[in-house]
């Protein structure tokens, strides 16, 4: 397992070619596949889980001779599928990783089988991985939890047009990760699909799709989470970051209001945005609920407890089934630092200022987890560090870590 070594820094780049939107990409790859492979699709993510899932549609387009797929610890990637090869005549041995075997899929199986699906368990009943029998499905009013994950309704939403009757989903709790629901129902309606959103249901008939010929995937905006941060955290800087739109579909668009309150000004152009830190007067305290914005959380952890700023941030129990377990992740990374955060509940973390004696040499281990490597990275403002598996970064942003040092 190699490292990646980061002096300490002063300087940042000046300019950023941000990826293009994972989440965004994912999901038009599945309605692309879905509308008949019409849409031509623009500045697609390069990130792993995007490749991973572009690559097994290619192979089903191909006939290519196999039912069993490996989809890692590809979280996204792996819910998209189990709805898309639901509905898909076929024997289907969906496998991964053992950190995928550990992050709950019950819920949206139990949705699925209530729409006639036949899937099985192969290995720990609730969990991945999963045999899949795909089949006509038949549409219902069925009831999902999005408190594990938002991708449950979204896999669900972008098959509904699909399934016969359609399908009436309803939103049993205060669903997480709104944006991402939103973002779906938008994408739907671009390739043509229908959809009424009332109260806590979402209503989608049967219906033709009627996809556009050309689609122009956005910058990724939970990418530049980081670089907010970094910005905030040295004096006089400004970053111009390429291809954001101010009218973006991604939730986590939400920075630069967020960033307001640490001193950056952002001005949007017309291909990009320019941040700059025009104030270092901060406040003693920030109280935030990240349950729309969950990805943020890693980054904005770190910031907080370099700005010296103590905080609680709420709304973040689906962490703990992430990539790795970010609450643990976090506690663990901030107390090599001498940072001592605390959990009041299973949805909170909470800094209060305590302290600890630091490690006298600092070697991070991210947890083989793309946002917590790049949150680690900001320690490079205090001090040199070392990160152990950098490549980590490439399940979401493959060049960070090269653009991070191309300043140095």
């Amino acid at each position: 397992m190699n490292s990646i070594y980061l002096k300490k820094r002063t300087k940042l780049p000046d300019f950023i070619d941000l990826p293009a939107s994972k989440s965004i990409s994912n999901r038009l790859l599945i309605l692309k596949e879905l509308s008949g492979n019409k849409t031509k699709l623009i500045n697609l993510s390069n990130a792993d889980d995007t490749i991973l899932l572009q690559n097994i549609l290619n192979e089903l387009k191909i006939g290519k001779k196999t039912n069993i797929f490996n989809l890692k610890n590809a979280g996204t990637t792996y819910r998209f599928l189990t709805c898309f090869f639901s509905q898909k005549n076929g024997i289907f041995d969906l496998q991964c990783d053992d950190r995928m075997k550990q992050r709950p899929i019950k819920e949206l199986v139990d949705a699925l089988r209530e729409l006639g699906s036949e899937i099985y368990y192969t290995e720990k009943e609730g969990f991945p991985p999963l045999k899949i029998i795909g089949k006509k499905l038949e549409g219902k009013r069925i009831k999902v939890s999005s408190e594990i994950s938002s991708q449950f309704v979204s896999s669900l939403l972008m098959i509904a047009a699909t399934i016969e009757n359609g399908l009436e989903l309803e939103l049993k709790d205060n669903s997480n990760s709104m944006p991402y629901i939103l973002m779906t129902l938008k994408l739907l309606e671009d390739f043509g699909i229908k959809a009424d959103f009332r109260k806590n249901v979402i209503f989608i008939k049967k219906q033709e799709f009627k996809p556009p010929d050309l689609y122009t995937i956005e910058a990724d905006w939970s990418a530049s989470a980081v670089w907010f941060a970094f910005v905030s955290l040295t004096k006089n800087s400004k970053i111009t970051i390429n291809k954001l739109h101010k009218n973006s579909i991604q939730g986590d668009s939400k920075l630069t209001e967020i960033y307001k309150h640490f001193g950056i000004e952002t001005t949007f152009t017309k291909k990009s945005i320019i941040i700059k830190q025009k104030s270092t007067a901060f406040p003693d305290f920030f109280e935030a609920n990240f349950k729309d914005t969950p990805d943020l959380t890693p980054t904005f952890a770190v910031n907080l407890c370099l700005l010296g700023i103590k905080y609680r941030i709420s709304g973040i129990k689906n962490l703990k089934i992430k990539e790795s377990d970010r609450i643990f992740s976090l506690i663990s990374i901030l107390k090599n630092f001498g940072y001592i955060l605390s959990t009041p509940n299973e949805d909170t973390i909470l800094w209060d200022g305590k302290m600890s004696k630091k490690q006298y040499k600092i070697k991070i281990n991210p947890f083989n987890d793309h946002r917590m490597a790049m949150a680690a990275s900001l320690f490079s403002v205090i001090e040199d560090v070392e990160i152990i598996n950098p490549q980590c970064v490439v399940k979401s942003y493959p060049g960070f870590f090269e653009q991070l040092t191309s300043s140095f």
